[in-house]
C-alpha cells in the first residue's frame, strides 16, 4: 500500500507540474515605448523675422549668410528671400551664389524666377550662364521655348548654354518616359500573372 501510494502521489506532482506547464500564462507582451517627440524648432518666429531682416543687411556677405541659413533651415519664407537676392541684390557674387543654391530646388515657381533673371538684360553673361546651368538641374519643362530665346542672346557663351541646357532637359525627358514605360511593362507582366494563375486555379 505504501509503494502504491508513493506511486500515486509521485503521479499526482507529475501532473500537477505538466498541467502548470501547459497552463501557464504567456509572457505580458512588451512594452512598446512611443517615440521621442520632436526636437522644438531651432528659432522662433521672432528670431526667423530677424534673420529675413538680415537678408536686407548693408554688407553683402550678411545678406548671404542670412539667405542661406533661411534656405537651411527649410523655412517658409526661404524661396521667397531667395528669388529677391536673385533679382535684387546688389552684390552679382551674391546673384551668382543664390542662382547656385536654387539648384537643389524644383517647381515651375522656381523655373519661372530664373527665367525672369534669365530675361533681365541688366544681368551680366556670367549670371545668365549660372542661370541657364540652374534650369537645366531644376528639369521644369515649362520653360523650353523661355530658354531657346536664348539662341539669340549676344554672348556667344550665353547662347551654346542654352544648347547644353535643352539637351538636358531633353535626356532628363527621355529618361522619365522610359521609366513610365518599364513601369507600364511591369503592371502589364503583373497582371498577366495573376491572370495565369487564376486559369491554373480553375483547371484543379
Amino acid at each position: 500500500m505504501i509503494r502504491i501510494g508513493i506511486i500515486v502521489l509521485a503521479l499526482a506532482i507529475a501532473g500537477f507540474f505538466a498541467a502548470k506547464a501547459i497552463f501557464k500564462k504567456p509572457p505580458p507582451p512588451p512594452v512598446v515605448e512611443a517615440p521621442p517627440p520632436p526636437p522644438p524648432p531651432l528659432i522662433t518666429p521672432e528670431e526667423e523675422a530677424k534673420i529675413i531682416k538680415a537678408t536686407r543687411d548693408i554688407d553683402p556677405d550678411v545678406r548671404w549668410e542670412a539667405a542661406l541659413l533661411l534656405s537651411n533651415l527649410k523655412s517658409p519664407s526661404s524661396n521667397a528671400v531667395l528669388f529677391e537676392r536673385l533679382h535684387k541684390d546688389e552684390s552679382i557674387e551674391n546673384r551668382l551664389r543664390v542662382s547656385a543654391l536654387l539648384r537643389s530646388k524644383t517647381g515651375a515657381d522656381v523655373a519661372q524666377q530664373l527665367v525672369l533673371a534669365l530675361k533681365d538684360a541688366a544681368n551680366p553673361p556670367e549670371l545668365r550662364l549660372s542661370i541657364l546651368v540652374t534650369l537645366a538641374s531644376v528639369g521644369e519643362m515649362s520653360v523650353i521655348s523661355d530658354i531657346t530665346e536664348c539662341l539669340k542672346d549676344p554672348n556667344e557663351l550665353v547662347r551654346k548654354e542654352s544648347l547644353k541646357t535643352l539637351n538636358s532637359l531633353n535626356l532628363l525627358r527621355e529618361a522619365e518616359i522610359q521609366k513610365a514605360e518599364t513601369e507600364r511593362k511591369r503592371r502589364e507582366a503583373d497582371i498577366a500573372s495573376t491572370e495565369a494563375e487564376k486559369e491554373v486555379k480553375k483547371l484543379k
